[in-house]
């Protein structure tokens, strides 16, 4: 009986030990961007630390810098982590259908080419994500507040790599508090739902913290302004104001735009087709804004940013609807769909990195990939997995066979249209800000084929016989 259980254990292993054996032939040893370069700078350094990414994602991928090292293998702790978090999910809440549930999660195209290939925020964030939910899924399933907590800690790793994705968990948290208010007494109720709220917000003290402690220098101070610069430059866009002021600097929007066309910046956006602030907020563009009087004076900012929407609430929208269109793919396709070393080695650090990496060159199935998928656009727009996302939760509520799966499939929705909602406050139009948008509708499709197959297979219950109708 044990060799039998060995052998069943060691088959379920064949499927995901052979996914990540692909996916490393496919993209080892990971892409670097400007973002990844930095971070992993800090990280193999700890002497430095800008607080403009996630200290916490800074400091975890130092210690697998120091437990591997080679900062390569922390692409592979990253492929092995969603994998296994991949696997989890399917086995466990997806049976009917859960090999196909778990192939669409870790091969489909999109979401490697575009995201899971480079070294990224977004994978961890999205896998952390995923392991909040299957723990959600289980308190779903058999309610165990052990579970729920489990769930919001993993909620709070994911918000920690990324602060926007607060609002992409947010549904995981309060479908855990309807839960254990269900299932729970009146006197632990309240303390046991305070405690889930707590460790849910608790995640945005964790960078900060990790900043301070680690003593990684002074935290590069109110990121968000420059998402605000660039709104209110996009406002005054809209305007027709080609030159305003910002606190004591004349900004010239033309001027600026053609002394950026001109200028040598190793790769460009062109700032009128609203995919990036670039243009203006690099620090390494001699036509950026002097940002540290903004920072100084944050305050004033905020007040500036607030009063340009409030008094031209119509050029906002706008402008923010220019974003929406070109991430949801409705109008061109998202900034960097395509994750490849597309950024040239211009950057110092680049140079700096290479030296801590194997000498490598990607493989045929690399290209084969590229070359086969790449042209396949409509696999790369928001909009497609949101249309199929609405149509599977319709479905499954239609199939009405388990009111449990009903719950998860509004949560994993729920979530889907929270990342798209991200449209409003995304400093750019990257690909890879909504790759939660092709992970939840995988997800969806998987339960309704799931609820339909197990729904078929159930054999329809014998009528009784009425004794009137015996001869």
């Amino acid at each position: 009986m044990k060799r039998l259980h060995l052998v069943m254990d060691i088959r379920n292993l064949i499927l995901p030990v052979g996914v990540i054996i692909f996916n490393l032939n496919a993209f080892f040893p990971g892409y670097l961007n400007p973002d990844s370069s930095g971070m992993l700078n800090d990280a193999v350094s700890l002497t430095s630390g800008s607080g403009w990414h996630s200290s916490f994602l800074t400091l975890l991928w130092s210690i697998l810098y120091l437990a591997l090292g080679n900062i390569d293998l922390i692409w592979v702790a990253q492929l092995i982590f969603f994998v296994i978090s991949a696997y989890f999910i399917s086995k466990y809440h997806f049976t009917k259908f859960r090999i196909v549930a778990f192939l669409g999660l870790t091969l489909w195209p999109s979401i490697w080419l575009g995201v899971m290939c480079s070294f990224l925020k977004e994978p961890w964030a999205v896998t952390f994500a995923l392991c909040a939910l299957i723990f959600c899924f289980n308190c779903i399933d058999r309610f165990c507040y052990r579970q729920a907590v489990f769930s919001v800690l993993f909620c709070a790793g994911c918000i920690a790599v990324r602060v926007d994705y607060l609002i992409v968990a947010f549904p995981i948290l309060f479908g855990l508090m309807l839960i254990t208010a269900f299932n729970s007494t009146k006197f632990k109720r309240f303390f046991r739902i305070a405690l889930l709220i707590i460790l849910f917000f608790s995640s945005l003290m964790i960078n900060p913290s990790i900043h301070r402690f680690l003593g990684l220098g002074n935290p590069f101070p109110h990121p968000e302004i420059c998402g605000m610069v660039w709104d209110i430059i996009g406002i005054n866009k809209y305007l027709n104001n080609d030159c305003f002021i910002l606190l004591e600097e004349k900004i010239c929007i033309s001027e600026r735009q053609a002394q950026y066309d001109a200028s040598d910046f190793p790769w460009k956006n062109q700032w009128f087709n609203s995919l990036t602030p670039d243009d203006f907020l690099r620090a390494d563009s001699d036509t950026r804004i002097n940002m540290g009087i903004l920072y100084k004076r944050a305050g004033e900012t905020y007040m500036i940013w607030l009063n340009a929407i409030m008094a031209n609430p119509m050029a906002f929208l706008k402008h923010r609807y220019e974003i929406a269109k070109i991430f949801l793919g409705i109008n061109g396709m998202p900034r960097s769909y395509l994750s490849q070393s597309a950024y040239p080695q211009q950057f110092p650090h680049f140079k700096e990195l290479q030296k801590l990496r194997y000498e490598f060159n990607y493989s045929k199935l690399n290209h084969t990939l590229y070359s086969i998928w790449g042209s396949f656009q409509l696999i790369f727009k928001f909009w497609f997995y949101i249309a199929l996302s609405s149509v599977a939760i319709i479905a499954i509520c239609i199939i009405k066979r388990n009111t449990g799966q009903i719950k998860k499939a509004f949560i994993i929705y729920v979530m889907v249209l929270a990342n798209t909602s991200l449209v409003i406050i995304i400093p750019s139009a990257d690909f890879r800000y909504g790759i939660f948008i092709i992970v939840g509708t995988i997800l969806l499709i998987s339960m309704f084929f799931n609820e339909l197959l197990a729904k078929i297979r159930t054999p329809k219950p014998e009528l009784p016989i009425d004794a009137n109708d015996l001869p």
